[in-house]
């Protein structure tokens, strides 16, 4: 290399630049280990109370000058602390990840005017969450308890039979009233 490009290489250092190759990029300055402490602790809190989303990671990226790659790194951490070992880190992770990718469709929804998809982000996003209820048919056709045939006994009381006559039926008195 020649004197006249050490000295712009040295240049280019001191002026907090590196090369890679052809392209020079500007070096971030590394974050002090409490720092990385800080975020990471403040990641699992909104974590914990289930508040934590995408357009809150970006927010973080750019109140902290990081890259999306080191937010993803203290994601990581963040959920693997709360978690309750390697399983429920991991299911937490996709959680997490699969409500970021939902709300990126949300947004993308809302940006090209396709309401339909927006709200079905919405409660996917809801029942990925467990905030949604899931709707259980306890009967079967017609009203009937689920694997009783039409003319069972039980049926023929008319109305619903009580814990005492279940309880007798059961044990194999058929004597209904």
């Amino acid at each position: 290399m020649s004197d006249e490009r050490e000295d712009a290489e040295k240049d280019r250092e001191s002026d907090g630049l590196a090369t890679t190759g052809a392209r020079a990029r500007e070096k971030a300055p590394r974050s002090s280990p409490e720092e990385v402490e800080a975020r990471i602790s403040k990641i699992a809190d909104v974590a914990v109370r289930g508040e934590w989303s995408k357009a809150m990671g970006r927010q973080l990226v750019q109140a902290w000058g990081i890259s999306e790659r080191t937010l993803s790194g203290y994601v990581t951490e963040a959920f693997r602390r709360i978690g309750m070992g390697e399983a429920a880190t991991d299911l937490a992770e996709r959680r997490a990840n699969n409500l970021l990718k939902l709300d990126a469709v949300y947004e993308l929804a809302l940006a090209s005017g396709d309401f339909k998809a927006a709200v079905a982000s919405i409660k996917e996003s809801n029942a990925l969450a467990g905030l949604s209820k899931t709707k259980v048919e306890l009967t079967g056709k017609d009203g009937a308890p689920l694997g009783l045939p039409a003319d069972h006994p039980l049926l023929s009381l008319g109305r619903p039979p009580t814990v005492e006559e279940l309880e007798a039926y059961a044990k194999g008195d058929n004597n209904l009233n």
